[in-house]
């Protein structure tokens, strides 16, 4: 990080530059750069970079490229899923995903939900198809609550009996609501599938038991 800069686009204005090194893609002749950007308790927040050249051994005043603006992005908030058996009942799994939630709307503590789906893999002796739902039943929804600051979905899924060696894997998946089709106040909990998004989603294995 430098900073006390000066740039060509705007006379007696100062500047601090983030310089990142770079890499050079040859299959699409494009620069690029990984950043990581610490969005704090936002959610969805969009973002959009100043780019420029940056040569901190250059002449005075002359360090900066003119500046290109990139196009705004939107950055997905950070999730944590968790798995855990309980102990008297090996396939009962216990479920919980925490992050920053949606709290623009005071009636709703948070207007996205978390679907999860047990699948189960098919190896080559059974038709070789891969991940497939485990059951007819429709995904389960996990409670919604705010924790400290955070939104924490939680719920039980129950594995069915099958061979020990069967393997199976949750499948979590979020979904923002847009505003006219919160499933609450339509009386649907899964809004039937209208006027949402996926904003995450997550797949794991369980070892058998």
């Amino acid at each position: 990080m430098e900073t006390g800069l000066s740039i060509e686009e705007r006379e007696q204005v100062v500047v601090g530059v983030a310089g990142h090194a770079v890499g050079y893609d040859g299959d699409r002749q494009q620069f690029f750069c990984d950043l990581d950007v610490d969005a704090g308790d936002t959610y969805h927040p969009f973002v959009r970079l100043a780019l420029a050249r940056y040569q901190p051994h250059s002449v005075k005043d002359a360090e900066l490229s003119r500046i290109v603006l990139a196009e705004f992005i939107q950055l997905a908030p950070d999730r944590m899923a968790w798995i855990a058996r309980d102990s008297e009942n090996p396939r009962c799994l216990a479920v919980t995903v925490s992050g920053t939630g949606y709290l623009g709307n005071a009636s709703l503590p948070c207007a996205s939900q978390v679907e999860v789906r047990l699948e189960r893999f098919l190896a080559a002796a059974e038709g070789g198809i891969g991940w497939v739902p485990a059951s007819p039943e429709p995904s389960s929804l996990l409670d919604t609550q705010a924790i400290a600051g955070q939104t924490v979905w939680t719920g039980t899924v129950e594995v069915p009996p099958d061979r020990d060696d069967a393997l199976f894997r949750l499948v979590v998946q979020e979904y923002e609501y847009f505003l006219g089709n919160v499933p609450e106040l339509l009386g649907n909990p899964l809004g039937e599938g209208r006027d949402r998004r996926l904003v995450y989603v997550d797949a794991v294995e369980i070892p058998p038991v």
